[in-house]
């Protein structure tokens, strides 16, 4: 091979080197802009949160004429995990893709049974989008369900945390304001009876009519209320008194 042959073959392998490079760097990108432009996709039909389940078309079913489903849900602005579960009824393979707007695709997978995903880096107050492209031979139909829960962390209970007696047949309350709390519960009971339980946002929190002589157990925890569920956080250790009404702290 001549001198001039050798040159042309290294500028051959150069390019074709370069190409390809090219190639692996534009296929992301591609992949990107056909999910932005894919099947309406500002149309998406939104999500709801908390285990509450977004049934397909048709009856929790889409024909071989709709292959394809984009659907969305928007996170909070919690710092927050959240479950993405997606399931064939028929057997069907289903072809799923999580997207944002903001970053691209976030998680691609397929599913012919139940099959879950765990975000739990997603932004905050942040508008996601899931994909459902239905793998069919054109004449079944596939029977699907999809479910976005978020998963939140409750708060932590109150580092600190006393009761005394400042009058007869009472019991007073006080403990440290917990982070990312809504309220508090607080419970008593009397002896080895129940639990009685009472909700409020301060931090501070009176028992009153109790019965004379009797020793009570009480505790405190924090919880979050999120789309109109309480997350409660661990309950604080039990402290034991009389409503005496001696002033005597005690500590948990």
């Amino acid at each position: 091979m001549t001198n001039v042959q050798q040159k042309l073959v290294v500028a051959a392998a150069v390019l074709l080197l370069v190409a390809g490079c090219g190639l692996v760097v534009a296929m992301p990108q591609k992949a990107h802009a056909d999910i932005a432009a894919g099947s309406t996709i500002g149309a998406a039909k939104q999500l709801v949160l908390l285990n509450k389940s977004l049934s397909g078309k048709d009856g929790a079913s889409f024909s071989s004429k709709d292959t394809t489903k984009w659907y969305k849900f928007v996170t909070s602005n919690r710092n927050s995990t959240y479950k993405l579960r997606v399931w064939s009824d028929d057997g069907d393979d289903i072809d799923v893709i999580v997207y944002s707007s903001n970053l691209g695709i976030e998680e691609h997978f397929e599913t012919d049974s139940a099959k879950t995903r765990t975000f739990e880096a997603l932004d905050r107050n942040a508008t996601y989008y899931i994909r459902l492209n239905r793998w069919t031979d054109g004449s079944a139909r596939a029977d699907y369900r999809i479910k976005v829960r978020e998963i939140v962390t409750p708060p932590e209970p109150p580092s600190s945390f006393y009761a005394w007696s400042k009058l007869k047949r009472t019991i007073r309350l006080k403990y440290s304001k917990c982070d990312n709390a809504t309220g508090y519960q607080v419970a008593y009971k009397k002896g080895s009876g129940k639990w009685v339980k009472r909700t409020t946002t301060r931090t501070t929190y009176v028992f009153t009519n109790l019965a004379k002589g009797k020793k009570y157990t009480v505790k405190v925890r924090p919880y979050r209320l999120i789309q109109g569920k309480r997350h409660y956080g661990d309950w604080t250790d039990k402290v034991k008194l009389k409503p005496n009404g001696k002033k005597v702290k005690h500590y948990a």
